[in-house]
Parts: structure tokens; sequence; C-alpha cells
């Protein structure tokens, strides 16, 4: 409220499209106290989305919130990287200078320092629910990291990325909460297996695989079209090596993580069950009661729903990943739109004499020539083919053959 406040003090406005140009009016004298607004709004904005230093809120309250509205949360924590998109590349786009480089000088070094603790939270979580807590922080980092960019194929990629990051990160979170109910806790530590677990290991799989970025799941395209963007930038190859290393240390954490839960009680209690006392010594190694199946009578059968959910889920990333191609031309789309801030002022201020306050920027200059070169590709190949057509259907009359007889 603060931050909207002296941005409306300064400006006097609150319309998005009326603050772009006020915006780009304002004398450079008087751009102080907006610079102060602006970078209230851009904290708000971070701390809804989690980003170093301002992240201290999500571990603690994602693990302890019930499952599905931490599935909720999961979509809610992408409105401040949502948000930061929309004001970003309409009222203060980088070229008003400081209240534009503001947001890009925070987000790609903070996105990458998010992504290292998120990963190191993976790494180090002692619950599966604390560790999907830390994902979630990762993969606000590698989101940021793409909107820092601000360009068309950055933003296309943040856009995919968000997509994809929102249906992984709720469909763990559900089966986190599944997993709590069949053993009554979500630590990493091995206990008696939980008969009828199958599908809930197969589903945490694949969960895990959308969450690192693993091929072939969608997690790994939108990771790879966020290195691809990222080649412009000078520092790209830190970048990459940050992005890659953290994916690394997630596979690592969720492998061990489903090597506790899933595979060694299976192991480890059918050599408890043997004739001689070795498994039970392997047992008191570590800490662990012997005892070597829980009943299926006194344990809590899945919820369907909530499994079915997961299901759905984990269906959209595959689905994001087999249709990616349609997906991205829409999203390419999207990014153009969001830069191209004219027709967007243009749209909702119906004065023309408004128009031409708003100078059209680099971004906006590079897409008119992209379409303007698309549009005369289109016509260079259409002709040819048109004439085709034509001469086919009889349009155009033939000239007959040289000697022959015209009847």
């Amino acid at each position: 409220m603060f931050a909207v406040g002296v941005i409306y003090a300064t400006l006097g406005s609150l319309n998005m499209a009326d603050l772009a140009l006020r915006a780009q009016a304002l004398p450079a004298s008087e751009a102080a106290l907006l610079r102060v607004g602006v970078a209230l709004l851009l904290f708000v904005f971070l701390v809804k989305g989690a980003l170093i230093p301002v992240h201290f809120w999500l571990p603690n309250t994602y693990t302890m919130t019930p499952a599905p509205v931490a599935a909720l949360f999961a979509i809610m924590t992408k409105v401040g990287a949502y948000a930061i998109i929309r004001v970003w590349t309409l009222v203060f786009p980088t070229t008003l200078g400081t209240l534009g480089d503001i947001a890009k000088a925070v987000l790609i070094p903070g996105g990458l320092a998010t992504l290292v603790v998120g990963s190191l939270g993976v790494l180090a979580g002692g619950s599966l629910a604390r560790m999907a807590a830390f994902a979630a922080i990762g993969s606000m980092g590698t989101l940021f990291v793409a909107i820092g960019s601000f360009t068309p194929e950055a933003l296309s990629a943040a856009l995919y990325y968000l997509i994809h990051s929102t249906l992984a990160g709720a469909a763990l979170f559900l089966l986190v909460d599944q997993l709590r109910a069949r053993r009554s806790s979500t630590a990493l530590v091995i206990a008696p297996p939980v008969p009828e677990s199958g599908l809930l290991a197969a589903f945490f799989f694949v969960a895990a695989i959308a969450v690192v970025g693993l091929p072939p799941l969608s997690g790994f395209i939108g990771k790879l079209l966020v290195l691809e963007a990222m080649l412009v930038h000078p520092l790209w190859v830190w970048i990459w090596a940050i992005i890659l290393g953290a994916s690394l240390l997630g596979v690592v954490g969720f492998a061990r993580a489903g090597s506790l839960l899933f595979w060694k009680p299976f192991a480890l209690s059918a050599v408890a069950e043997g004739a001689n006392g070795h498994g039970r010594a392997l047992f008191q190694e570590r800490h662990i009661e012997p005892p070597g199946r829980v009943s299926a009578e006194t344990t809590p059968l899945p919820s369907r729903p909530a499994l079915a959910t997961a299901g759905v889920l984990l269906g959209g990333t595959v689905a994001l990943s087999v249709f990616a191609g349609p997906v991205m031309a829409v999203l390419d789309a999207t990014s153009a739109q969001l830069l191209t801030r004219r027709s967007y002022v243009e749209a909702v201020l119906r004065d023309p004499a408004l128009w031409d306050l708003l100078p059209v920027s680099p971004a906006e200059i590079a897409l008119n020539e992209a379409e303007a070169a698309r549009a005369d590709a289109l016509t260079t190949n259409a002709a040819p083919a048109a004439t085709a057509l034509q001469a086919e259907d009889g349009l155009f009359p033939v000239t007959p053959a040289s000697g022959g007889d015209e009847r």
C-alpha cells in the first residue's frame, strides 16, 4: 500500500496505460520519489515471489500447510513473477533508465542466489515436505533469472517455465500429503514399507523428474529454453553453470529421498524377515524398529481424488512437453504483446493525441521488423503458388506447344 500510495502521489494515476505515459513524461528532477515507490513495489513482488533474502516465510509455511493449500500456494507464489512481468514491461521498461534498471539489476543475481539456496535446501532437506518447499524456491530462482533479461525470447521461456513449475510443484505437494497420511511423517528415514505404495512411488518418480528438469518432461524443455535465451547475456557461462549445477543437486536430493522412502524399506524388510538375525542387525545399526511390514488393515488407504488430481497435474507436464511447439507459438505471441507497449496504450486510451507521447521501444522496433519480414516472406512464397493454382483451374490460357495445331 505504501508503494502504491507513493506512485499515485507522484504520477497521479493508477491506470497502467496512463502510468506508462506519465512515467515517460516525468522530469528527471522529480523522479527521486517515484524511484522510492518503484523500489518498494519491486520489494513487495519479490517477497511474494520468495527471492533471496526475502524468502524466509516460504519453507516453514509450505512445510506446515495442508497439502491442498500448499498446492494452491504454488500458483500464488508465481503471482509475484507475473506482476513484475506486467509492470516492468509496460509501466517501467528498461528504456526509462533507473526506473526500469532497478528490476533488471536485482532479478538475475538474486534469481541465481535463490536457485542455489533452493537446490541446497532440496539436498539437505530432512523431510519430503521441506524438500518440496525448497524446490518451489529454486523454481522461482530460475523464473526470475529468465524474467530479468526482459527480451522476447527470455519472456517466452519464463512463461513456459512458469506453467511447468506450477503444475509440477502442485503435484509434488499433493504427493507429500499422501505420503504423510500413510507414514504419519515425511521424514527421510527408513520405516517399515507401506502396502499398496506402488502408484504413489511411480507418481513421485515422475514428479521428481519434472521438478529437477530431466528429459523428457517439460521441466527439461523449460530450462533448455531459459538457457538458450540467456546466451545473449555477457555472463551466460556463469548462468549456465549455476542452473545446471543446481539441477544436479536436485537430482541427487530427490534420488536420495526416493531411495529412503520407497526402495530401501522394501529391501531391508525382505532381509529382516530372513531366517537369520543379520537383517535385524542391519535395522538396529540404522536405529530402525525391525518389524517386517505395516498391516494393510492399519494403514489409511490412499485418497483416490488426491492421487487422481496429482495424476492430472503430472499429465499436464507431459502434455506441455508433447505440445511444446504450439504452446511456445502462443507464448511467443504473448511475449511480443507484452513488449508492445504502444498497442496496449492505444487500446486502453482512445485519445490519438496521447499515443505519440510514448516512444517506440527497441523491442517493438525489432518485433515490427520481424513481422514485416515474415509478411514479405509469406507474400513472396504465396505468389508462385497462387499462379500455379490459377493455371491449374484454367484461369490463365496455356500456350500450345510449337508445331501443334490449336483446335
